[in-house]
């Protein structure tokens, strides 16, 4: 796997390349998570690439992560975690209401939301598809949220113009298990360029 490809900085990518620095398969991992050009079907086929193809290592814990005996186990539960998650955020269900936001990427970064509440998910991605002209708007993704009335409860999805899933986020206030897993960044370290301060 040429892993240097998903690096979301350029010039951390071309200093890898050039002294043909390797990542754990942790670091692989967290790398794949944190990389902004794929999506979620995308960073699943990766994750299983990993576990079929790498060694299995523990995951050391931190103040906001439990360590783990097993990367590969743990892949496992989170990629089935977030299919989960999705599959639940795409069934209707009485009480739930869907909404959406219009995102855009760049130096700040900003959004507008929808004032409207829809009964479904497809019914939501249409209202959204007739406010925003992706290309002409420039809307970088749409964030969309299914959250069930007088609660926090709450599943976030975003999604770029192909109607792609970028990525899952999930609150439940009366289930904790039952949230997405965050890889932090702290489980790798980058070789810095020796022109470069922008990281």
């Amino acid at each position: 796997m040429n892993i240097n490809r998903y690096l979301v900085s350029p010039d951390i990518t071309a200093r890898c390349g050039k002294i043909g620095h390797s990542f754990s398969p942790l670091e692989m991992v967290a790398i794949i998570a944190h990389s902004d050009k794929l999506t979620m079907a995308e960073r699943h086929e990766l994750w299983r690439e990993i576990i079929t193809y790498y060694p299995d290592m523990p995951i050391p814990g931190s103040e906001n992560f439990n360590a783990k005996d097993s990367l590969h186990e743990y892949l496992n539960c989170l990629i089935a975690l977030e299919e989960r998650i999705l599959s639940d955020f795409l069934k209707p269900q009485d009480g739930y209401i869907y909404q959406f936001t219009a995102c855009w990427n760049g130096v700040e970064g900003k959004s507008i939301e929808g004032i409207d509440s829809f009964s479904t998910y497809s019914k939501a991605w249409a209202a959204f598809c007739e406010r925003w002209d992706w290309a002409k708007d420039d809307v970088t993704y749409a964030a969309f949220s299914k959250s069930k009335i007088d609660t926090r409860d709450r599943i976030s999805v975003s999604i770029n113009s192909k109607q792609e899933i970028l990525g899952v986020y999930s609150y439940f206030s009366n289930n904790p298990d039952y949230r997405s897993i965050d890889i932090l960044t702290n489980f790798y370290s980058f070789p810095r360029p020796s022109n470069s301060l922008a990281f």
